[in-house]
């Protein structure tokens, strides 16, 4: 039983995680590793972090530490997931990311 358990986990499960901070998106080439499947992007912690790292080239806007996280995700092909809204998801598509967290009805 406990077999068919880790069986089913490993075929269908999901490891996604979650960057909060510059040095995780910074170390994101470091999380492509056998096993994860994505990295969620962490917007409302993010803003924290590069909040008390202003000077930091990251820190200028959610969308340029994005595209970083990105280009850097790109390098090692592991995706990257954002949570998004309908308004938003054209926008994400063209930056390029193809992996979407909603809300239902939003």
């Amino acid at each position: 039983v406990r077999s068919e358990y880790m069986n089913w986990w490993n075929n269908f499960g999901v490891l996604m995680l979650q960057v909060e901070s510059i040095k995780a998106i910074e170390n994101i080439k470091k999380f492509a590793v056998k096993g994860v499947d994505c990295v969620s992007w962490g917007p409302n912690d993010l803003e924290i972090d590069r909040q008390a790292n202003k000077n930091h080239p990251l820190s200028e806007s959610n969308e340029k530490a994005l595209i970083f996280a990105i280009n850097e995700c790109n390098k090692v092909g592991i995706k990257l997931m954002v949570r998004n809204s309908k308004q938003d998801r054209k926008k994400y598509i063209d930056m390029g990311i193809n992996i979407f967290l909603e809300s239902p009805g939003a």
